[in-house]
Protein backbone atom coordinates (compact mmCIF):
# COMPACT_ATOMS: atom_id res chain seq x y z
CA UNK A 1 0.00 0.00 0.00
CA UNK A 2 1.48 3.34 -1.11
CA UNK A 3 1.87 6.19 1.33
CA UNK A 4 -0.47 9.17 0.97
CA UNK A 5 1.55 12.13 -0.30
CA UNK A 6 1.13 15.43 1.54
CA UNK A 7 0.94 18.03 -1.24
CA UNK A 8 -0.33 21.03 0.71
CA UNK A 9 0.99 22.68 3.85
CA UNK A 10 -2.61 22.73 5.09
CA UNK A 11 -2.43 18.94 5.40
CA UNK A 12 0.32 19.12 8.02
CA UNK A 13 -0.66 18.55 11.67
CA UNK A 14 -2.11 21.47 13.60
CA UNK A 15 0.38 20.97 16.43
CA UNK A 16 3.35 21.87 14.20
CA UNK A 17 4.42 25.45 14.93
CA UNK A 18 7.84 26.61 13.77
CA UNK A 19 7.99 29.27 16.49
CA UNK A 20 8.17 26.50 19.11
CA UNK A 21 11.71 25.80 17.94
CA UNK A 22 13.05 29.37 17.97
CA UNK A 23 15.04 29.02 21.20
CA UNK A 24 17.17 26.29 19.62
CA UNK A 25 19.05 29.11 17.91
CA UNK A 26 20.90 29.65 21.19
CA UNK A 27 21.43 26.00 22.19
CA UNK A 28 24.82 24.70 23.28
CA UNK A 29 26.04 21.15 22.65
CA UNK A 30 24.38 19.76 25.80
CA UNK A 31 20.98 21.25 24.97
CA UNK A 32 21.20 19.95 21.42
CA UNK A 33 22.09 16.53 22.77
CA UNK A 34 18.93 16.47 24.91
CA UNK A 35 16.73 17.15 21.92
CA UNK A 36 18.54 15.02 19.35
CA UNK A 37 18.87 12.04 21.66
CA UNK A 38 15.14 12.00 22.26
CA UNK A 39 14.50 12.03 18.52
CA UNK A 40 17.11 9.35 17.94
CA UNK A 41 15.51 7.08 20.54
CA UNK A 42 12.04 7.64 19.08
CA UNK A 43 13.28 7.06 15.53
CA UNK A 44 14.99 3.80 16.50
CA UNK A 45 12.00 2.61 18.51
CA UNK A 46 14.07 2.27 21.67
CA UNK A 47 12.11 4.49 24.00
CA UNK A 48 12.28 1.78 26.65
CA UNK A 49 15.86 2.94 27.31
CA UNK A 50 14.76 6.48 28.15
CA UNK A 51 15.11 6.52 31.91
CA UNK A 52 12.25 8.73 33.05
CA UNK A 53 8.73 8.43 34.33
CA UNK A 54 6.89 9.95 31.37
CA UNK A 55 7.51 7.19 28.81
CA UNK A 56 7.98 7.32 25.05
CA UNK A 57 4.39 8.23 24.18
CA UNK A 58 4.33 11.14 26.63
CA UNK A 59 7.70 12.36 25.37
CA UNK A 60 6.34 12.52 21.82
CA UNK A 61 3.24 14.33 23.08
CA UNK A 62 5.47 16.94 24.76
CA UNK A 63 7.49 17.39 21.59
CA UNK A 64 4.28 18.01 19.64
CA UNK A 65 3.03 20.49 22.21
CA UNK A 66 6.20 22.36 23.12
CA UNK A 67 8.61 21.65 20.27
CA UNK A 68 11.66 21.69 22.55
CA UNK A 69 11.84 19.28 25.47
CA UNK A 70 14.55 21.42 27.04
CA UNK A 71 11.96 24.19 27.49
CA UNK A 72 9.00 21.93 28.08
CA UNK A 73 6.65 22.77 30.94
CA UNK A 74 7.15 19.14 32.00
CA UNK A 75 10.94 19.36 31.94
CA UNK A 76 11.26 18.46 35.63
CA UNK A 77 9.81 15.02 34.84
CA UNK A 78 12.29 14.29 32.06
CA UNK A 79 15.49 12.52 33.06
CA UNK A 80 18.67 13.96 31.54
CA UNK A 81 21.15 11.33 32.69
CA UNK A 82 23.49 9.87 30.14
CA UNK A 83 24.95 6.44 30.71
CA UNK A 84 26.37 4.67 27.68
CA UNK A 85 27.08 1.35 29.39
CA UNK A 86 27.10 -0.61 26.15
CA UNK A 87 26.33 0.27 22.53
CA UNK A 88 22.79 -0.99 23.19
CA UNK A 89 22.04 1.12 26.27
CA UNK A 90 20.87 4.66 25.60
CA UNK A 91 19.73 7.10 28.27
CA UNK A 92 19.83 10.90 28.43
CA UNK A 93 22.53 13.18 29.77
CA UNK A 94 23.08 14.59 33.25
CA UNK A 95 21.62 18.04 33.77
CA UNK A 96 22.32 20.62 36.47
CA UNK A 97 26.10 20.32 36.55
CA UNK A 98 27.46 22.21 39.56
CA UNK A 99 29.25 25.44 38.78
CA UNK A 100 32.99 24.95 38.18
CA UNK A 101 32.65 21.20 38.58
CA UNK A 102 35.13 19.30 36.41
CA UNK A 103 33.40 16.75 34.23
CA UNK A 104 35.45 14.66 31.82
CA UNK A 105 33.29 12.43 29.68
CA UNK A 106 35.92 10.72 27.54
CA UNK A 107 38.62 10.31 30.21
CA UNK A 108 38.12 9.33 33.84
CA UNK A 109 39.75 7.46 36.69
CA UNK A 110 39.15 3.75 37.10
CA UNK A 111 36.75 3.63 40.04
CA UNK A 112 36.57 1.09 42.84
CA UNK A 113 33.27 -0.25 41.60
CA UNK A 114 34.72 -0.65 38.10
CA UNK A 115 37.73 -2.59 39.35
CA UNK A 116 36.24 -4.81 42.05
CA UNK A 117 32.84 -5.53 40.54
CA UNK A 118 34.58 -6.89 37.44
CA UNK A 119 35.95 -9.76 39.55
CA UNK A 120 32.70 -10.33 41.44
CA UNK A 121 30.81 -10.47 38.16
CA UNK A 122 32.81 -13.54 37.16
CA UNK A 123 31.34 -16.97 37.76
CA UNK A 124 32.85 -19.01 40.59
CA UNK A 125 34.83 -21.19 38.18
CA UNK A 126 36.29 -18.13 36.45
CA UNK A 127 37.15 -16.52 39.80
CA UNK A 128 39.05 -19.69 40.74
CA UNK A 129 41.00 -19.60 37.48
CA UNK A 130 42.03 -15.99 38.08
CA UNK A 131 43.17 -16.81 41.64
CA UNK A 132 45.14 -19.81 40.34
CA UNK A 133 46.93 -17.75 37.71
CA UNK A 134 47.88 -15.10 40.26
CA UNK A 135 49.12 -17.70 42.75
CA UNK A 136 51.25 -19.31 40.03
CA UNK A 137 52.86 -15.96 39.23
CA UNK A 138 53.62 -14.91 42.80
CA UNK A 139 54.38 -18.28 44.41
CA UNK A 140 56.22 -20.28 41.75
CA UNK A 141 59.30 -20.79 43.96
CA UNK A 142 61.51 -23.75 42.98
CA UNK A 143 58.71 -26.03 41.82
CA UNK A 144 59.59 -26.73 38.16
CA UNK A 145 56.02 -27.58 37.17
CA UNK A 146 54.68 -24.51 38.89
CA UNK A 147 57.34 -22.35 37.24
CA UNK A 148 56.24 -23.58 33.78
CA UNK A 149 52.66 -22.66 34.60
CA UNK A 150 53.83 -19.31 35.89
CA UNK A 151 55.56 -18.53 32.58
CA UNK A 152 52.30 -19.06 30.72
CA UNK A 153 50.36 -17.08 33.29
CA UNK A 154 52.81 -14.18 33.08
CA UNK A 155 51.92 -13.89 29.40
CA UNK A 156 48.27 -13.71 30.48
CA UNK A 157 49.19 -11.17 33.16
CA UNK A 158 50.56 -8.67 30.65
CA UNK A 159 47.73 -8.87 28.17
CA UNK A 160 45.19 -5.98 28.15
CA UNK A 161 42.67 -6.42 30.92
CA UNK A 162 39.30 -7.45 29.52
CA UNK A 163 37.52 -8.70 32.60
CA UNK A 164 34.78 -6.12 32.86
CA UNK A 165 31.20 -7.18 32.30
CA UNK A 166 31.04 -5.34 28.98
CA UNK A 167 34.21 -7.07 27.79
CA UNK A 168 32.98 -10.49 28.86
CA UNK A 169 29.64 -9.94 27.13
CA UNK A 170 30.78 -8.06 24.04
CA UNK A 171 34.46 -8.89 23.62
CA UNK A 172 36.21 -6.43 21.32
CA UNK A 173 32.80 -4.97 20.48
CA UNK A 174 33.10 -3.10 23.78
CA UNK A 175 34.39 0.38 22.90
CA UNK A 176 35.53 1.35 26.40
CA UNK A 177 39.16 0.69 27.29
CA UNK A 178 41.38 1.59 30.26
CA UNK A 179 44.97 2.83 30.17
CA UNK A 180 47.51 2.96 32.98
CA UNK A 181 49.28 6.34 33.13
CA UNK A 182 52.56 7.02 34.96
CA UNK A 183 51.89 10.55 36.19
CA UNK A 184 55.55 11.32 36.87
CA UNK A 185 56.16 11.37 33.12
CA UNK A 186 56.34 14.70 31.32
CA UNK A 187 53.23 16.04 29.63
CA UNK A 188 55.00 15.69 26.31
CA UNK A 189 55.87 12.02 26.87
CA UNK A 190 52.47 11.05 28.28
CA UNK A 191 50.62 12.70 25.39
CA UNK A 192 52.95 11.06 22.86
CA UNK A 193 52.58 7.60 24.43
CA UNK A 194 48.82 8.02 24.87
CA UNK A 195 48.41 8.91 21.19
CA UNK A 196 50.21 5.71 20.20
CA UNK A 197 48.25 3.58 22.68
CA UNK A 198 44.96 5.13 21.53
CA UNK A 199 45.66 4.40 17.87
CA UNK A 200 46.62 0.79 18.58
CA UNK A 201 43.68 0.16 20.94
CA UNK A 202 41.19 1.56 18.44
CA UNK A 203 42.60 -0.70 15.75
CA UNK A 204 42.42 -3.70 18.08
CA UNK A 205 38.79 -3.00 18.96
CA UNK A 206 37.89 -1.77 15.47
CA UNK A 207 36.49 1.34 17.15
CA UNK A 208 34.94 4.14 15.14
CA UNK A 209 36.70 7.45 15.66
CA UNK A 210 36.59 10.94 14.24
CA UNK A 211 39.42 13.41 14.43
CA UNK A 212 37.41 16.43 15.57
CA UNK A 213 34.36 17.42 17.60
CA UNK A 214 31.33 19.10 16.11
CA UNK A 215 32.41 22.69 15.55
CA UNK A 216 30.51 25.70 16.89
CA UNK A 217 29.65 26.66 13.32
CA UNK A 218 28.25 23.19 12.65
CA UNK A 219 26.14 23.27 15.82
CA UNK A 220 24.85 26.77 15.03
CA UNK A 221 23.87 25.52 11.59
CA UNK A 222 21.53 22.88 13.01
CA UNK A 223 18.99 25.56 13.83
CA UNK A 224 19.52 27.38 10.53
CA UNK A 225 18.73 24.17 8.66
CA UNK A 226 15.70 23.40 10.88
CA UNK A 227 16.95 19.98 11.95
CA UNK A 228 14.46 19.49 14.81
CA UNK A 229 11.35 20.57 12.86
CA UNK A 230 12.43 18.34 9.97
CA UNK A 231 12.91 15.36 12.31
CA UNK A 232 9.57 15.88 14.04
CA UNK A 233 7.59 16.19 10.82
CA UNK A 234 9.37 13.15 9.41
CA UNK A 235 8.56 11.14 12.53
CA UNK A 236 4.91 12.23 12.34
CA UNK A 237 4.81 11.18 8.66
CA UNK A 238 6.19 7.76 9.59
CA UNK A 239 3.57 7.29 12.32
CA UNK A 240 0.75 8.38 10.01
CA UNK A 241 2.08 6.37 7.05
CA UNK A 242 2.21 9.43 4.82
CA UNK A 243 4.94 11.08 2.77
CA UNK A 244 5.56 14.83 2.87
CA UNK A 245 6.53 16.28 -0.51
CA UNK A 246 9.76 18.24 -0.63
CA UNK A 247 7.88 21.38 -1.62
CA UNK A 248 5.62 21.17 1.45
CA UNK A 249 8.52 20.34 3.78
CA UNK A 250 10.38 23.36 2.44
CA UNK A 251 7.38 25.63 3.00
CA UNK A 252 6.95 24.32 6.54
CA UNK A 253 10.49 24.65 7.83
CA UNK A 254 11.91 27.39 5.54
CA UNK A 255 8.94 29.74 5.05
CA UNK A 256 11.19 32.80 4.54
CA UNK A 257 12.66 31.15 1.43
CA UNK A 258 9.24 31.46 -0.23
CA UNK A 259 8.88 35.20 0.28
CA UNK A 260 8.77 37.40 -2.82
CA UNK A 261 12.25 38.88 -2.45
CA UNK A 262 14.04 35.80 -1.17
CA UNK A 263 17.10 34.51 -3.03
CA UNK A 264 17.21 31.30 -0.93
CA UNK A 265 16.73 27.98 -2.66
CA UNK A 266 14.60 25.96 -0.18
CA UNK A 267 15.13 22.63 -1.95
CA UNK A 268 18.90 23.11 -1.79
CA UNK A 269 18.60 23.82 1.96
CA UNK A 270 16.52 20.67 2.34
CA UNK A 271 19.28 18.60 0.77
CA UNK A 272 21.74 20.02 3.30
CA UNK A 273 19.29 19.34 6.13
CA UNK A 274 19.02 15.71 5.02
CA UNK A 275 22.79 15.32 4.98
CA UNK A 276 23.09 16.77 8.48
CA UNK A 277 20.32 14.50 9.78
CA UNK A 278 21.92 11.44 8.21
CA UNK A 279 25.10 12.26 10.13
CA UNK A 280 23.38 13.12 13.43
CA UNK A 281 20.89 10.24 13.58
CA UNK A 282 23.68 7.74 14.13
CA UNK A 283 24.74 6.20 17.43
CA UNK A 284 28.39 7.13 16.92
CA UNK A 285 27.39 10.77 16.38
CA UNK A 286 25.32 10.66 19.57
CA UNK A 287 28.38 9.39 21.43
CA UNK A 288 30.53 12.15 19.94
CA UNK A 289 28.06 14.90 20.84
CA UNK A 290 27.59 13.50 24.35
CA UNK A 291 31.33 13.57 24.98
CA UNK A 292 31.59 17.26 24.15
CA UNK A 293 28.52 18.28 26.19
CA UNK A 294 30.59 19.63 29.10
CA UNK A 295 33.28 21.57 27.28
Amino acid sequence: MKNTIIKSIKQLPEWFKLENYRKAEFFNAAEWFDELMSRFALKQGIGRFLNDSIGTFRRWELIKRDGLLFYSTQREHICHTVFFATPNTIILRTANIKEKETVLTSVSSLTNIDAYSSFLDLKEKEQFQVRRKLNNIYMAGQDVNLMLSAMQDREWAHQPFEGFADDVELGLENKIAYAKVKLFGSDEQIKKDFAIWLEEERKRRNAYATKKNFSENAIDGWHEFSILPYLDLSYWAKLENVKISQHVMGQAIFPDAYSVYSDIDPLSKLKTSKKIITTLMDLNSMYLLWLQCYE
